[in-house]
């Protein structure tokens, strides 16, 4: 398409209306023109402030998008084609690879209890609490019990230290309880104890060279100026019930902020559940890695889809079926996707689909949070649009010149 040669381009729609839309930058297939044009829409309302979104499958890119600006306002840097953002509880994905990983490579595993690895977390009755449980968030320990802080999470050994003493709120293993800010802290202790790497170190260098993805649990300083500035949302999380009494222990303990994603400590802490930092492509290359082989194999992929536990998640309240790190979208909860993805977010609206059945895997982040805990109407029209497109229509060769 035109000059920039599937970097840029206008949606036709808005070319039609007699107006120039907000230009996204990227690149997709002919048959998602319409993932395209609402991107531009939503920025054009200001929706959306800034945004990426990338679509890949059977590993071919069929979309590659960003538009918007970094922060509020028309002063504000352009989101560009390496901008980042705090991916929120999209980070419990990565923190998931990295311990299928090591189950992998033969270092950890799943059905071991964690207490083989560190003895310290084997009281309280959690001496039968296995890495399985954490990942499919069945353990009992959802959190810390309070008083605890946002400063308290930056400090790993005593945060480990403090949940390794803890009792667990359920018998493990039997029921689903949403572990907000915890879950990475047992998760990089194993690994701590096994590999010498935080978890932090072990996504660095084991995690995301082989991918190539730009992925990063907590993020650097160079890496500072490509970092685009979270808008927290203006109305507080929409729930169809009542709150169970642990959605507000767990997260209040600690009460994390929009503007803590911000901060130097916490750019610098490892925190496994909540401060990675990415874009839709890098995402999405960690949901890629779920469907095929070049981090997992077949067998352990077998299981991150195999159910868990299923209905009303202790924490939450929303009935969720658990696999390993990700929910699978069989229930009521994901009513708008197909009952063979698997699905997670992060705090804001963002969301990474994986589809085992079609190897479709689609990203979306952005800046400005809508008041969803899991999706947003905007996610989950970028989700739907893309899944009628390619059950509509049979993809290009992503590597095909544009039109004009």
């Amino acid at each position: 398409m035109g000059e920039e040669s599937a970097r840029s381009f206008q949606s036709a729609q808005g070319r039609r209306a007699g107006f120039d839309p907000p230009r996204v930058h990227g690149f997709n297939i002919d048959a998602l023109d319409g993932l395209n044009a609402a991107i531009a829409a939503n920025l054009s309302t200001g929706d959306e402030v800034g945004l990426s979104v990338h679509v890949r499958q059977h590993g071919r890119v069929l979309a590659d998008l960003w538009g918007g600006r970094v922060a509020p306002g028309a002063a504000a840097t352009a989101w560009g084609e390496d901008t980042v953002v705090n991916l929120w509880s999209l980070t419990k994905i990565v923190a998931t690879l990295a311990i299928l990983h090591a189950v992998e490579r033969g270092v950890l595993e799943l059905d071991l209890p964690v207490a083989a690895y560190w003895p310290e977390y084997g009281v309280q009755g959690k001496d039968a609490v296995t890495l399985a449980h954490l990942l499919s968030h069945t353990s009992g320990t959802a959190g810390w019990t309070t008083p605890f802080t946002v400063s308290d999470l930056y400090d790993h050994a005593a945060a480990a230290s403090r949940l390794a003493a803890q009792s667990p709120r359920w018998v493990p293993g039997t029921r689903s309880g949403y572990a907000a800010a915890c879950f990475g802290t047992p998760l990089s202790e194993v690994l701590r104890r096994t590999t010498g790497m935080s978890l932090r170190e072990y996504v660095e260098h084991e995690v995301t060279p082989p991918l190539g993805a730009d992925l990063q649990v907590g993020l650097l300083p160079r890496d500072y100026p490509r970092a685009a500035d979270l808008i927290p949302p203006v109305t507080p999380p929409p729930m169809g019930a009542p709150l169970p009494p642990l959605f507000r222990e767990i997260f209040r303990a600690p009460a994390i902020t929009p503007a803590d994603a911000g901060r130097a400590d916490w750019r610098a802490a490892d925190i496994g559940a909540a401060n990675g930092h990415g874009n839709a492509r890098s995402v999405a290359m960690i949901g890629e890695a779920f469907l095929n082989d070049t981090l997992i194999g077949s067998e352990l992929r077998n299981q991150v889809f195999t159910p868990r536990s299923e209905g009303p998640d202790l924490v939450l309240g929303m009935n969720l079926n658990w696999g390993l790190g990700f929910a699978l979208a069989t229930g009521p909860t994901f009513s708008r996707l197909p009952d063979t993805a698997a699905v997670w977010g992060g705090w804001g609206g963002s969301l990474l689909v994986i589809d085992p059945s079609t190897d479709l895997v689609i990203a979306y982040v952005m800046n400005k949070m809508s008041p969803d805990l899991l999706g947003s109407s905007r996610a989950y029209e970028y989700v739907e649009l893309t899944y009628s497109a390619l059950t509509t229509s049979t993809p290009e060769r992503p590597d095909m010149e544009e039109e004009s």
